[in-house]
């Protein structure tokens, strides 16, 4: 009633049945359909007159959001906008997004913020005003704490980039900090990171697609370094484009520079992580390339394919190094020991241990009545943990052959396994992870949609992570996280303590078969034909 009674009085001041061309009416039936006190469509419809006069109707009448996004606000009308606001003490969400402010329209604007002292959520995205923000950073210095303030998308070059640096060392509190799709480059990233480090509740940070190249990333890392209770942290995302057919595994480099992916198409190839630069495609595989792993010297590269063999690659050359012989199938996946002188791969119904210098088969397990879609090892290599079709997990002695434990306890196939390395999580009081257990921690993922954490000492399960709307590929454990990627096409990270998602990405068009993690980079593999580098910042 407030709403509609502000709306049919200024219609009355305007002298009839219409505001600015709108109809009365029409006006009504968007206010109830919507439910919030909201001006909605009046922006590309009012004077600057007519847009000062219903922002001081909703000042006066002590609203705390003002939305505005999409009204075709432009630099005329700003004029407008910017006495409306003037007016308003009470405003705690202000949402411009997707006008037409332009350069001399933030130039208006930005004065006008100084009254609002409790603004706690500013989004100026979408707007186009490049680096003529001084108005509006001497404003939110004003203010001081705003805990969501999103400037992406607005064509803000390297000094635009260096006035809001400025701004954010003035302020004493900002929570999420959106400043993805600009042109900050290297200058302007350097300058924000620098503006950073006092700002200790920040919790988001996104500065994707900014061209800042290399060094302007690895100056954000540097300076981020210490915020662990950044929990989202977005940089450069890019996709690897290349293959031919779907990207079936990839994995990093030990420093996470370099990425390989396997695909279908027959090849691996060998990418930069900073550039997303395709630096080699090694050939030699007769079908279909499943998994690929970079061994921890960061001097070979294996990969498993449906030809029934494993290959082992020089890492720098591409040249072939051995072939490894044996399986009677498809060879689903390899991985290397943590001290490179074994391999493990995997097939129908077995898996295989392998010398590294000689290419000998040392030992066989034949544990599983089904495909062995993937193992790994844990830190030391004394342990080595299968995952199947036949929903178990095994794990196994791999000096002697032993089986230590069965896990039962999916409902549908075993995709994939990783080990917790020991101390890696921290362990809350209210967690079901115990100090001191984490070299016999794995996680498991499963077609039935969930992750189990296990403690392999037990065989007892720890805890079951939902979240996921299709069926998980895979799973890695780095640091306090997991990361898993599914049937639904996302990577979703996970805290390993409370099992809580922290995020969920979104940007592949097809199925996520792999994914791999390596300090603040995160790339997965999917059938769309193309791997993504995700640069999260990952609990170290």
């Amino acid at each position: 009633a407030g709403v509609l009674g502000w709306l049919n009085g200024l219609a009355w001041r305007e002298g009839g049945d219409s505001v600015g061309g709108v109809n009365r009416l029409a006006l009504r039936d968007m206010v109830q359909r919507d439910g919030r006190p909201l001006v909605g469509t009046l922006g590309g419809s009012l004077s600057p007159t007519e847009l000062a006069s219903v922002i001081v109707a909703v000042g006066e009448r002590g609203d705390e959001r003002l939305l505005l996004s999409g009204e075709a606000v432009d630099a005329a009308m700003a004029s407008g906008l910017a006495v409306g606001l003037s007016r308003c003490t009470a405003l705690l969400e202000l949402d411009i997004s997707k006008n037409q402010l332009g350069p001399e329209g933030i130039k208006l604007l930005g004065p006008a913020l100084t009254g609002l002292t409790a603004l706690t959520q500013l989004n100026l995205s979408n707007n186009k005003f490049g680096d003529q923000v001084g108005s509006l950073c001497n404003s939110l210095a004003a203010i001081g704490q705003i805990i969501s303030l999103n400037i992406s998308s607005c064509g803000l070059g390297v000094e635009g980039g260096r006035s809001v640096a400025r701004t954010l060392q003035q302020m004493t509190q900002v929570t999420h900090l959106d400043l993805s799709s600009n042109m900050l480059r290297l200058e302007g990233g350097q300058a924000i990171a620098s503006s950073l480090v006092h700002l200790h509740l920040l919790s988001l940070l996104n500065l994707r697609d900014n061209n800042m190249g290399v060094d302007g990333y690895e100056a954000v890392v540097r300076c981020l370094r210490h915020h662990s209770h950044i929990q989202n942290f977005w940089l450069e995302n890019f996709a690897l484009e290349g293959h031919s057919n779907a990207v079936t595994c990839v994995a990093l480099c030990p420093d996470g520079s370099k990425v390989a992916s396997s695909s279908w198409d027959k090849t691996v190839k060998i990418w930069s992580t900073l550039t997303g630069e395709q630096i080699m495609t090694i050939k030699g595989h007769l079908a279909g390339v499943n998994s690929v792993d970079w061994s921890p010297d960061n001097t070979k590269i294996a990969s498993a394919s449906d030809d029934m063999t494993a290959k082992i690659w020089n890492a720098l050359t591409g040249e072939l190094i051995m072939t490894l012989e044996g399986h009677s199938n498809f060879v689903r996946s390899v991985v290397w020991s943590p001290d490179c002188t074994k391999l493990a791969s995997t097939s129908k119904k077995e898996v295989f241990i392998w010398d590294a210098a000689t290419g000998a088969k040392s030992m066989q397990f034949d544990e599983h009545s089904d495909w062995v879609e993937s193992a790994a090892w844990n830190r030391d290599g004394t342990r080595l943990a299968s995952a199947s079709l036949d929903k178990t997990s095994v794990v196994w002695n791999s000096i002697t052959g032993q089986v230590i434990a069965t896990l039962k306890g999916h409902t549908h196939a075993v995709t994939g396994v990783a080990w917790m390395q020991k101390d890696d999580v921290k362990s809350p009081s209210d967690s079901n992870l115990r100090p001191g257990v984490g070299s016999s921690m794995l996680v498991t993922a499963s077609g039935d949609k969930t992750l189990i954490i296990w403690d392999e000492q037990t065989g007892q399960k720890v805890n079951q992570l939902r979240g996921h709307e299709g069926e998980l590929n895979a799973v890695v454990w780095k640091g306090d996280q997991i990361v898993s990627g599914a049937d639904d096409n996302s990577v979703m990270l996970w805290d390993a303590a409370s099992g809580q998602q922290v995020c969920k990405l979104k940007g592949h068009q097809a199925r996520v078969f792999s994914v791999a993690v390596e300090g603040s980079r995160i790339v997965s593999a999917s059938g769309d034909r193309t791997a993504i580098v995700w640069n999260a910042q990952i609990g170290e």
